[in-house]
């Protein structure tokens, strides 16, 4: 099984609808530099998480340029986990909707990621953000297409919104 399906398979099995679940392997992918990046490498965190003490991880691993540690997780599945679990945590206090499906696309899905002030999550203008989510759904191809037409679909939606900005700049 790819790192890109047991992703998704685990954000599903979190409770996380198709689109978002597919958002969220675009997100891991960007975010580790598609599984290459040393903290992906050496901790298995897919995201960059810090560690904080959280249940879901092992313990700290690699010292981060700011002087912290990143968390170190057993598994892809366990670091998914963290992602879900923070996306549950920000649902709680009203930062993300209640319905998780009516996030669609890749903007929509960024907006909600940076809406609690007290909870930067990336520190990349979100125009950045956006389109490394929209270039990511771009490059699952294979993946997307395996999975339902519902999720085809949010490549589509993202594909237009890349193209409207460049037809209207």
């Amino acid at each position: 099984m790819t790192y890109d399906e047991r992703i998704y398979n685990k954000a599903i099995a979190d409770g996380m609808p198709p689109i978002l679940s597919t958002l969220i392997v675009a997100q891991c992918r960007g975010e580790s530099e598609n599984y290459t990046s040393n903290v992906f490498k050496s901790c298995t965190n897919l995201n960059g998480y810090k560690w904080v003490g959280q249940t879901t991880a092992l313990g700290p691993c690699l010292k981060s340029p700011e002087g912290d540690y990143y968390a170190k997780y057993a598994s892809i599945e366990d670091s998914v986990h963290e992602l879900t679990n923070w996306i549950r945590r920000r649902q709680a206090a009203g930062y993300f909707p209640k319905d998780l499906s009516t996030i669609t696309t890749a903007e929509q899905y960024a907006k909600y990621l940076i809406s609690d002030p007290a909870h930067h999550y990336f520190g990349t203008p979100l125009s950045s953000y956006i389109q490394m989510l929209t270039s990511q759904l771009v490059n699952i191809g294979n993946f997307v297409t395996s999975n339902s037409g519902a999720v085809a679909l949010i490549v589509i939606i993202s594909l237009g919104i890349i193209y409207r900005k460049k037809l209207f700049g």
